[in-house]
């Protein structure tokens, strides 16, 4: 398994982003742009 740092952030964002909305906007509003990233991450698995 590759480090997911860097390398398809931002695909993984707009899939995320068209999948669910709403819980972006949670995310975005509870945690700072780092931590979103890792909920996503942590989301996607």
């Amino acid at each position: 398994m590759r480090p997911r740092r860097y390398p398809y952030s931002g695909k993984k964002e707009s899939t995320f982003v068209k999948a669910d909305p709403k819980l972006v906007e949670k995310i975005l509003r509870n945690t700072s742009f780092l931590e979103r990233l890792q909920a996503v991450l942590a989301t996607k698995l």
